[in-house]
């Protein structure tokens, strides 16, 4: 597993999703869940933003509660 930022090594591994966007454009992300979730395709996600001390500012999705 290869860790794309620093400040996301010590989340290895992490699911990796397609998200299509409510515009249309399908969005290459992360998704955020509990250990052991099984996603669902055209399931709802909302989007969550990082931005550590470094800056570099990330984004992921996690399911709608």
């Amino acid at each position: 597993h290869q860790a794309y930022a620093p400040h996301l090594r010590d989340q290895l591994p992490y699911t990796v999703c397609v998200v299509e966007l409510e515009e249309g454009p399908l969005l290459v992300s992360r998704l955020n869940a509990p250990a052991g979730y099984s996603p669902r395709i055209d399931e709802p996600v909302v989007v969550e933003f990082n931005v550590p001390e470094d800056g570099l500012a990330t984004h992921a999705f996690r399911p709608v509660d």
